[in-house]
């Protein structure tokens, strides 16, 4: 994620907890249910309660349902793919290792061609080289250009 974004800000706001203990909790300090996690996520017919999912598909943000269970992986892949942060890190972030990570979580064949238009695009070090000699090899002609223009 983006460091300074509202998704930071808002984590970063959150005191550091015990080892385990769920990020989220409700005013009143006890743990969110498996029930009121269900409607916060699926929304419930029978109240009108629009819940997570059913918003973003009706704003065409997801075509279908997913499970929360999607955030990681979802998690995992725009950080190696999007952000480029090194899959060891991201690994250990997550409590696994690299070849569970690559096995599992990070789609290469749908992700690769993708680019997240809200992210900043990075260059690979090699693009940044390849830019740096285009530059100056023109820098290079324009230079033999100009002695040849002097000297004619």
């Amino acid at each position: 994620m983006p460091r300074d974004g509202e998704l930071w800000n808002l984590l970063k706001s959150i005191p550091q907890g015990e080892p385990n203990e769920v990020v989220f909790k409700p005013k009143l300090g006890k743990i969110i249910d498996r029930s009121v996690f269900s409607v916060v996520w699926r929304g419930r017919e029978e109240t009108r309660q629009k819940g997570i999912i059913p918003t973003l598909i009706e704003q065409g943000k997801l075509t279908k349902y997913l499970s929360p269970y999607n955030t990681r992986h979802s998690f995992i892949t725009h950080a190696v793919f999007d952000l480029g942060i090194d899959e060891k890190f991201v690994s250990n972030w997550c409590g696994h290792d690299i070849q569970v990570s690559n096995k599992h979580y990070q789609d290469v064949a749908i992700f690769a061609g993708r680019i997240n238009p809200e992210v900043p695009q990075q260059q690979s070090e090699i693009d940044l080289l390849r830019e740096q000699m285009k530059q100056q090899q023109e820098l290079i002609n324009k230079l033999l250009q100009d002695r040849d223009n002097l000297k004619s």
